[in-house]
């Protein structure tokens, strides 16, 4: 094992350690982002670094300086903007980042220029044409204005094709169930009406009696 996978190993393990670095009671107003912002009150405590309170950064969580700038497999990461700027790079050592900049034809010039030279990419451009067809599904069904009823057999096709993988889990209605629970409001209701008059009086009858009753035994202590 080189010296350079060892520390990306290393670096690896420091970052499970490394808290997330939140800005100062972010959690309690809404108009406060995450981003980390210094504390640079007298008596802050986070700024004093008291114990309790949450982390700031600091030179301790810093990666190893030989690995600053390297790609997990091992290879010096490169930001490209043209061209020109592979014929200097080293498939063996080097990984490419294409700038955002750029736009969809010069990145498939410089994509197909790496590929010639053997050189790798991280973030490798998509067109629409060459996205599959489950994944056409995926896009309809993560839009908000069309969500279909979907049946169990459609969703059994698109688990078998791996298609849901990473969404959300869309609920599928069964007939059988809203048809029960309609069933069970009828019924209800039906009882209801079905209530003759007669004991219901009765009921309110049995009320005033009572009422009238514990009034007079008021009245005889008195």
């Amino acid at each position: 094992m080189s010296e350079i996978n060892r520390l990306i190993k290393l670096r690896e393990k420091i970052k499970t350690c490394k808290p997330a670095f939140i800005r100062q009671e972010s959690w309690k107003y809404k108009r406060l982002s995450e981003a980390w912002r210094k504390p640079k009150g007298l008596d802050n405590k986070v700024r004093r670094c008291k114990k309790g309170f949450i982390k700031m950064p600091s030179v301790g969580y810093r990666s190893p300086k030989k690995v600053r700038g390297y790609h997990p497999t091992g290879r010096l990461e490169v930001l490209v903007e043209t061209v020109k700027q592979l014929d200097v790079l080293d498939p063996s050592k080097h990984i490419i980042r294409l700038s955002s900049k750029l736009g969809m034809r010069k990145k498939t010039e410089i994509v197909e220029a790496a590929q010639q030279k053997g050189l790798l990419i991280t973030n490798l451009p998509v067109k629409k044409e060459e996205i599959p067809e489950k994944w056409e599904k995926l896009t309809e069904l993560e839009t908000e204005e069309l969500k279909p009823e979907l049946d169990e057999e459609y969703v059994k096709e698109l688990e078998a094709e791996g298609a849901l993988e990473g969404l959300p889990e869309y609920e599928v209605e069964d007939k059988e169930k809203t048809s029960k629970k309609k069933a069970t409001k009828k019924t209800k209701q039906s009882k209801k009406e079905e209530k003759p008059e007669s004991t219901t009086k009765e009921a309110k009858q049995s009320k005033t009696v009572k009422k009238t009753r514990k009034n007079m035994k008021k009245v005889d202590e008195k």
